[in-house]
């Protein structure tokens, strides 16, 4: 007897679970992933946050503080289109093809550019007017904990004056990297 794969029609049943994970990391989905994150961080930090409101700029004011929020991937990763033929897969009871996004020395190479990139971005977007808001990176990628942090602390110092604090929490939504507070 010879192992047969999945039954396609459990496949095709998972098809609807994935159109909403296709939904939640869509453009729709953007405040509440926003949220996570920074419910997240809070967690991380050990603080409570007793009062936590949607803003504009910046994403989300808890107690009184400004919180920013940007999410880091791998520059090539077009989750979108992965959902999609992720979804498209399932339907046609298939196993979707497995992706490989981040390699452990693509990360120790380039890992700090993409949060430093980042960091930049919200600096020039928001200028003075985020000097006294903490700015939450979510390095939402594999082996995010070998970025080369002194580079990012070092890209930090020398280019953005803005936020109060810059805090990266890690893909597991557990671990609070302080790049300055």
């Amino acid at each position: 007897m010879t192992d047969q794969g999945p039954d396609p029609s459990v496949l095709k049943s998972q098809a609807d679970e994935a159109e909403n994970t296709r939904k939640y990391f869509s453009n729709d989905g953007k405040k509440e992933r926003e949220r996570w994150v920074v419910e997240h961080w809070a967690v991380a930090l050990g603080r409570s946050i007793a009062n936590l409101k949607e803003s504009e700029a910046p994403d989300f004011v808890a107690d009184g503080d400004g919180v920013e929020v940007v999410e880091v991937q791998p520059p090539e990763r077009r989750r979108g289109d992965e959902y999609r033929a992720d979804r498209d897969a399932l339907a046609q009871g298939k196993l979707p093809e497995w992706k490989n996004w981040v390699s452990f020395e693509l990360v120790q190479a380039e890992g700090y550019d993409w949060i430093g990139d980042a960091i930049s971005a919200k600096a020039q977007k928001y200028g003075e007017a985020a000097k006294d808001w903490t700015l939450v990176v979510y390095a939402n990628y594999g082996w995010w904990e070998e970025t080369d942090w002194d580079a990012v602390g070092k890209i930090v110092q020398e280019s953005v004056e803005t936020f109060a604090s810059i805090h990266v929490l890690g893909a597991g939504g557990e671990t609070v990297v302080r790049i300055k507070s």
